[in-house]
Formats: structure tokens, sequence, C-alpha cells
């Protein structure tokens, strides 16, 4: 990439970083969502999977609140600017009876190189009842109500499709999710058309990693589950991890959720 393309893309900031920030939160948000594939209960279904970067078509069971924070950090720049941002939300119906919905709300706060900003985002998901294992198909519309820096910025839709599966390594089963979408603003800046797909493989109880392109750059990551405090995650990845157009990140975040229907 020479300067002027650099430029081009330090610009386009104001542009893309709020659907960023949604896929951002499609990791800090994907644990509890995956606990929507409650029918199967194979040891190999207990390990933890992730899919960070990209949306997945699952969305949060009935009554989960879930919340995040995550902060960024330039690998390209000495000086590494940071970068945070947050998310909360609830999820109401069942996919895997009917139609799922999830409601978010997110925000990113004023640093030297992003202006703060905030907008709402819904997603809907449903299980195709007609195939085996678990797969639902997600659509989801981000960048709504915006204010602040996304004030102006148009919707941003997304239309995904999500299997989980399992693979045998020696002795073990390791369960997968896989991830195929399209979305209004994945290429070009995020200003126009594109596809993303990406898969997350639970190693463990307590680890999973993940691989995604977001139509942009390839992103990689891992989910670790805290056992000391239950519900929480932390998360870790790269985005542009190959520095294809010079926007490498560094993201920690840490996410939690919770069953409000256990007070009712």
């Amino acid at each position: 990439m020479d300067r002027t393309d650099q430029e081009l893309v330090r610009g386009a900031n104001f542009i893309s970083r709020p659907f960023i920030l949604s896929l951002v939160a499609a990791g800090l948000i994907s644990a509890p969502a995956n606990a929507q594939n409650t029918e199967s209960s194979t040891v190999s279904d207990r390990k933890f999977v992730t899919l960070l970067g990209i949306h997945s078509a699952t969305v949060a069971p009935h009554g989960l609140v879930f919340g995040g924070v995550s902060r960024s950090f330039d690998l390209n720049n000495e000086d590494a600017e940071e970068d945070t941002s947050a998310v909360l939300g609830f999820g109401l119906g069942d996919a895997n009876t009917g139609v799922g919905f999830q409601f978010s709300a997110f925000a990113n706060s004023e640093t030297d190189t992003f202006d703060s900003f905030g907008y709402l985002g819904v997603k809907a998901s449903a299980r195709l009842q007609s195939i085996s294992s678990p797969t639902y198909v997600g659509l989801a519309v981000d960048r709504i109500a915006g204010q602040g820096a996304a004030e102006d910025v148009e919707e941003a839709a997304s239309l995904m499709i999500t299997r989980f599966d399992n693979f045998r390594a020696g002795e073990t089963d390791y369960p997968v999710i896989l991830t195929l979408g399209a979305g209004s603003h994945a290429s070009d800046l995020s200003t126009e058309p594109g596809i993303f797909l990406g898969a997350g493989v639970g190693l463990s109880r307590h680890l999973g990693v993940s691989a995604a392109w977001n139509g942009e750059w390839v992103e990689l990551g891992s989910g670790i589950k805290v056992s000391a405090v239950e519900n929480l995650t932390i998360t870790l990845s790269v985005a542009d991890a190959l520095n294809e157009v010079d926007r490498q990140q560094l993201a920690v975040g840490v996410s939690w959720f919770f069953d409000a229907g256990q007070w009712r």
C-alpha cells in the first residue's frame, strides 16, 4: 500500500469505524450467542467455541443480557492509539423453535484518532429445521439511530448462515462454528457490498480460537472463559492480521452475561 492509499484509509476512519465496532461486538457476545445451541450434550459441545471479527447467524437466548468492553491498539505506529468500545444488549424469542431476536447498543469513546459515537443494532435468527446439524440463518442491521460521528452514516445490513459441527482428531472431538455471510458495507473501506466468512474451534472448556475474513482483512482471535468468575470471557484478537490494508490492531475485550429470567 502506497502513501496515498494509507492516507485514504486513515481519512475514511470516520466512515468505517462505526461498522467495525459492530464486528468487535460480535466477538464480545459470541459466548452467550453460541449458548443457543443447547440440544446437543456431547462432551465436545462442552468445549468453548467462539468466532471473532464477523457476525454469526446466532443470537443471544431469550432473557439473556450481555455487556462487554474492548480496547484496541494500533500496531502500525510507534505510539499506539487506544480506542475503547462497549456493547450492551439482550435476547428475545427462540431461534430453535421460531425466530430469535437480539438488540444491542454500541458506543465508542473519543480518542485522538476517532470521534466518539454510538448507535443501535438488531439481529434476527432462525434455525433451519431440515438440516440435522444445528444451522441458523440470520439478518443483522447495524448503525441504527447513530449519534456523534455515526449520525450521518448509513445503516449496514448483513445476511449470514451459521453451522455448528464437530471434527475428530485422534481420540478427541472438537466443536466447530462455521459462518458465511454477505454485507451491504463489507468491502472497499466498509462502503461497498462484500462477502465475509469465518470458523471457530473449541479447544477446551475454557479456550476457543477463530479465524475470519470480514471483507477487508483477516482477523485471528481467541476467547478465554474465566473459571473463577461465572459467565466472564476474555477475548484477544488481531485485526488485519496479515497487514493487508495497513490497519493492524490488537484488541483486548472482556464480556459478561446473565440470564434475567432467573429472577422471575
